[in-house]
């Protein structure tokens, strides 16, 4: 993920075990380590929040360490499915169309 605000560009992945800070002088640093596996990780106010996929949590973690896990809901596909067909059957003609730049 790559995250840009006005203290410079964030970078992290699931390999890079690190939220990286790129700075103007296009210096990289280490803003964090990460547990392997995470994802989107960025700053939140003074915070690191991120995507910790092998657990299926988000997770909000403080500079003091003290952290919020918020678990990510699971559905069964073939529920989701079933669900988008019934919607579709009650709503005839409507259809998601591309919305075109000027």
């Amino acid at each position: 993920m790559v995250h840009v605000d006005e203290k410079g560009i964030f970078l992290s992945g699931m390999r890079t075990e690190a939220l990286l800070h790129l700075n103007y002088r296009m210096a990289v640093s280490e803003v964090c380590t990460l547990p392997a596996g995470v994802h989107n990780a960025r700053r939140w106010r003074d915070n690191i929040l991120f995507n910790d996929t092998a657990s299926d949590f988000v997770r909000n973690v403080r500079s003091d360490g003290r952290q919020q896990a918020f678990r990510i809901w699971r559905y069964d596909e073939s529920e989701i499915e079933r669900r988008h067909r019934r919607f579709e059957d009650r709503t005839p003609g409507i259809r998601p169309r591309a919305v075109h730049g000027r």
